[in-house]
């Protein structure tokens, strides 16, 4: 995805940045919650396996079905159904 077509489908398919809404979860949730692994790939840093950063997480956004399919397609870190929404954790390399 070019870096216009990114810009274009974040005006159009991100519905609601929800950042302070899981810094505050994660702050807060109990590590045996139901939601503990997928709050751990909100954070693809932490993640990261091969000991490359996958980069920090600036920002956490609310998106549609059609955006979260075209950014995983791009290799982005995208997690389904965290209490029901579908979450794109932005990165700095966007």
């Amino acid at each position: 995805m070019t870096d216009s077509q990114l810009e274009d489908a974040i005006k159009s398919d991100v519905v609601l940045n929800v950042s302070a809404l899981i810094t505050e979860l994660a702050m807060h949730l109990n590590m045996t919650s139901k939601y503990r692994e997928k709050m751990c790939d909100l954070y693809p840093w932490h993640n990261a396996e091969d000991g490359e950063s996958a980069g920090d997480t600036l920002e956490h956004l609310v998106v549609t079905e059609q955006l979260a399919q075209r950014l995983e397609a791009s290799g982005e870190c995208v997690v389904r159904d965290f209490c029901g929404l579908t979450i794109w954790a932005r990165t700095e390399k966007q």
